[in-house]
């Protein structure tokens, strides 16, 4: 059971590196019904918390990316639904 907690949990860090969505949304993905469950292990597996392990990875590559990502996030932002929470609400760090 260990060998596949720790396989999930491997799987969802390499999404969130990956991937811009939501730590909520990739846990959901990988098997967890709460996002706080979520986070706790993924803590307890790799010592940092889901958003500060995405930080550290992915700082370096938005710097390059700045104009880019600048303007798509203005493109999501006018597409986005105006009834859902903003995509940081709920998040752990």
């Amino acid at each position: 059971m260990r060998y596949l907690t720790r396989w999930r949990l491997q799987l969802a860090r390499m999404a969130l590196r990956e991937v811009d969505d939501a730590i909520g949304i990739v846990a959901e993905r990988f098997g967890y019904l709460s996002e706080a469950a979520f986070c706790r292990a993924f803590k307890r597996e790799f010592g940092v918390s889901p958003g500060s392990d995405r930080r550290v990875v992915v700082a370096p590559l938005l710097s390059a990316l700045a104009p880019r990502a600048a303007a798509a996030s203005r493109f999501q932002l006018l597409l986005s639904d105006p009834q859902e929470p903003p995509s940081g609400a709920g998040r752990c760090d």
